[in-house]
């Protein structure tokens, strides 16, 4: 079979397409036949490369959804089931185009619709930012006018009158008095100091002059006296912290169970009492360790504060 014959038997049986449809098939195996005659067959081998053309009719009509029977010359009622089914693909088709003809409307009208109601709120925000921003600003300056006139701070334009600069030099001149007399009163207070510190030390000279006038039986004793109380003092102090040592392993000890019940506590267990019972252990045992180890350190601070004390009441 030909070229030409192929063609020409693909048009006459291919007659329920319509004329476009018809025209596209035609075209597309004309191109074929001619790209394989192109690659060194003949006609008759590339008609013949493209199978049975009952087979080809019948996957073209298939592809457009329309019964091969019909076509192949079938009975009566075959051929009015094929025009029923191509008259319902036909409506099928007329109303999916209308239908997205009408969405395509709606959707073009609905993007008009947003598009002026998108500009009409930009509007409506502008004027409500611009309204309150003015309103701000209006605000601000009222209260900087009056922050001015609280602190005595001039405009721009007061700052350039005469009254003003008279008033900025009364005010520098009270500030320098009253930096001359905190200096006065500096002065006074450091000469003060240094008469205090010369009659201390005169005291003081004083002091070891009569110091020095006793005899050596009397300083042997006081020195006696004096080691004799700090070992007592130390031995006490030793004793407490003995005492403390066991508190303070025995409250760590607390505080690592008081660890452990929390996390028994954390994963749910009924141990809530224990843990409690625990933090007061901690509480009491810690709190003892604090009392004992104040007892211990706060003797220096005692006998400084006491000292001062003596200082101020011979002055």
């Amino acid at each position: 079979m030909s070229k030409a014959e192929f063609l020409q038997e693909l048009e006459k049986r291919l007659h329920v397409l319509n004329e476009k449809e018809r025209q596209d098939v035609l075209e597309e195996y004309a191109q074929h036949i001619d790209l394989k005659i192109a690659n060194g067959m003949s006609e008759e081998e590339a008609v013949k490369d493209f199978g049975s053309i009952e087979e080809l009719i019948a996957e073209l009509l298939d592809a457009y959804s329309i019964n091969a029977a019909y076509v192949s010359g079938g009975s009566q009622e075959q051929k009015a089931d094929g025009d029923r089914e191509k008259k319902l693909y036909q409506n099928v088709r007329k109303a999916v185009n209308e239908t997205a003809e009408k969405a395509g409307q709606a959707a073009q009208s609905a993007g008009k619709a947003a598009e002026r109601a998108g500009t009409r709120l930009w509007q409506l925000i502008r004027h409500f930012f611009l309204f309150w921003w003015n309103l701000a600003c209006a605000a601000w300056e009222r209260i900087c006018r009056l922050v001015r006139r609280l602190t005595g701070r001039p405009s721009a334009e007061e700052a350039q009158s005469e009254q003003y600069q008279q008033r900025e030099e009364e005010r520098e001149k009270m500030r320098e008095e009253k930096y001359e007399r905190r200096e006065k009163r500096r002065e006074e207070r450091r000469r003060r100091y240094e008469e205090g510190l010369e009659q201390r030390r005169e005291r003081q000279a004083a002091r070891m002059a009569g110091t020095q006038g006793r005899s050596w039986l009397r300083r042997f004793w006081d020195g006696c006296v004096r080691i004799t109380w700090l070992c007592a003092v130390f031995c006490i102090k030793g004793a407490l912290l003995l005492c403390a040592a066991p508190f303070l392993v025995f409250g760590l000890f607390s505080l690592f169970g008081t660890g452990m019940v929390a996390v028994l506590i954390a994963q749910g267990y009924p141990v809530v009492g224990i843990g409690v019972a625990a933090l007061g252990l901690v509480l009491c045992t810690l709190g003892t360790v604090g009392i004992l180890l104040s007892w211990v350190f706060t003797g220096k601070k005692k006998r400084e504060n006491k000292q001062g004390y003596r200082e101020e009441e011979t002055k």
